[in-house]
């Protein structure tokens, strides 16, 4: 039975010459070879404000960038 995959990739560096990256790219390749669906997140390239403080968390608004990893984490 295929499945939905998410492969969340936390190197902060976005360079793709990192074996954080070759271990991603090679699972998502066997994945999709078996017929699973894959979406990637690449936390090294979302832009989003760090919160500082307790109020900043608890009263802040959810940044475009985040609401779309939290959909990819939703979906499988």
């Amino acid at each position: 039975m295929p499945r939905k995959i998410t492969i969340i990739q936390g190197r902060p560096d976005s360079s793709r010459r990192h074996l954080c990256h070759a271990l991603a790219g090679a699972y998502a390749d066997a994945a999709e070879r078996a017929g699973h669906e894959v979406r990637h997140v690449e936390i090294a390239d979302i832009e989003f404000p760090m919160l500082r403080t307790h109020e900043e968390f608890n009263s802040g608004t959810l940044q475009a960038s985040l609401k779309a990893c939290c959909r990819c984490y939703r979906w499988g």
